[in-house]
């Protein structure tokens, strides 16, 4: 198997919670510089579902082993960032909700970047829906 790092083996060894935490405890780990690392009875996974979702990240490019510890690569720390927005998007998600049935009910005479600014508390994502109020999407080809 190829060690490509294409988006869907990135989606494969990030499609259940237990390899989205061990990803997020290892990325985690790297930044604390405590040299702190966990083993597989802190996910409730067997050996082998273990490192099933270990070779699946390393598969996808974002861990590697270096001295006995799984450091996140360059590719992973990128990929970790939009975890963490996605994160952050899904416990904002009854007010992005709320956007979305203002702006399906037209809701006129309403300064839709003034409800964006109230109600959302995360800068970036409210830099993501104002930056599509302004602009519209950009669209910079496929994803697949």
């Amino acid at each position: 198997m190829k060690k490509e790092s294409s988006i869907i083996n990135v989606y494969k060894a990030l499609s259940n919670e237990s390899s989205v935490r061990l990803f997020t405890s290892i990325a985690n780990s790297n930044n604390s510089n405590n040299g702190t690392q966990f083993s597989m009875t802190d996910f409730s996974l067997s050996k082998p579902q273990y490192y099933d979702k270990i070779n699946d990240l390393r598969s996808a490019g974002l861990i590697f082993k270096l001295k006995g510890k799984y450091n996140v690569t360059s590719f992973g720390k990128i990929i970790f960032t939009l975890v963490k927005m996605l994160d952050k998007a899904a416990q904002e998600h009854w007010k992005l909700q709320a956007i979305d049935v203002m702006n399906s009910a037209k809701a006129m005479g309403t300064d839709k970047s003034k409800v964006i600014d109230i109600l959302l508390d995360d800068i970036e994502i409210k830099e993501i829906l104002l930056k599509e109020l302004t602009n519209g999407y950009e669209r910079s080809g496929s994803i697949v």
